[in-house]
């Protein structure tokens, strides 16, 4: 594992919090920059280290087997303790390897979210639909980048987390605007303040309530066709399934998600196909399952 993935996996927050001592840091920070270097295998001694940290050599020796015994730094030398010779010191990067005096297990539990939008109420039906909303995160964060199995696993953690957190369309707005200079979803979800005022003043306090307005015309847009092909009915001579698509897409809190998946099974409302056509470009690209489905170009 890199150092590239150590800061993605909050690696920086989880030693924020450890509360170790000035040496222990001193000798860490020495040890990181060695290995950001390419220095894989810092081989020195306590004299040496002394003279580099500032630190007597007892207090080195404590600090070091401290940080050995938490699995943070390993050593080859299984004598360290009452070894005075060279010492070959290795940083270990994957936190999960790391014995931790508390319970932190993985980089999202490193990470504190201002707030949770629905608390901790058990979730309604509507609340449970609204799920698919981190999907349309997804699909928009994945836009241009090339994610194996694993990272895309980790990108849907940090996805949920945000539509705990955060009013979707705020997220999308960022996520648009910042595109690949967020390098994870976890880093967005714990940094939200950083990249929000920043945000503002690249464009100048964008109104989100605008933003949210906007969508809302959209829906009612979409709304307003549906309803005009129900008042249609008779000329169309529609399926039962095919009005009752109309009729969710009319009634259903969020339409355009709702058309993406009817239009999915598009083959089952033939005449319904005219519809899709002309409000195609209103669909939201998400589906329920969590797969990803890209745009065409």
């Amino acid at each position: 594992m890199s150092l590239t993935q150590f800061m993605m996996n909050a690696g920086f927050k989880i030693l924020a919090m450890l509360k170790l001592s000035s040496c222990e840091y001193s000798i860490l920070m020495y040890v990181m920059n060695c290995s950001a270097s390419g220095i894989s295998e810092l081989l020195t001694n306590y004299v040496e280290l002394a003279s580099l940290t500032k630190y007597k050599e007892t207090e080195l020796k404590k600090a070091l087997l401290s940080l050995i015994e938490r699995r943070i730094l390993s050593c080859k030398d299984r004598s360290i303790e009452k070894s005075d010779g060279s010492i070959a010191i290795v940083f270990e990067p994957d936190v999960h390897k790391w014995k931790l005096n508390f319970s932190i297990v993985s980089s999202k539990d490193a990470i504190v979210y201002p707030f949770k939008r629905d608390g901790n109420q058990k979730p309604s039906p509507d609340t449970v639909q609204d799920q698919g909303q981190w999907h349309e995160i997804i699909s928009v964060f994945v836009q241009g980048r090339s994610l194996s199995e694993e990272e895309l696993e980790k990108e849907k953690s940090g996805a949920k987390t945000l539509v705990e957190t955060h009013p979707v369309e705020q997220i999308l707005l960022i996520l648009e605007h910042f595109a690949k200079r967020i390098r994870s979803l976890d880093l967005l979800a714990s940094s939200w303040n950083h990249f929000y005022e920043l945000y503002e003043e690249e464009t100048q306090k964008v109104d989100f309530a605008e933003a949210r307005k906007k969508h809302d015309q959209l829906d009612a847009k979409l709304k307003e066709a549906a309803a005009a092909w129900l008042a249609q009915r008779s000329t169309h001579k529609f399926s039962d399934e095919e009005l009752a698509v109309l009729k969710l897409l009319i009634n259903h809190k969020h339409p355009r998600r709702q058309l993406f998946w009817a239009y999915q099974s598009r083959d089952r409302y033939r005449k319904l196909i005219p519809f899709f056509k002309e409000n195609k470009e209103l669909m939201l690209s998400v589906t329920t399952g969590g797969h990803i489905v890209k745009k065409k170009s």
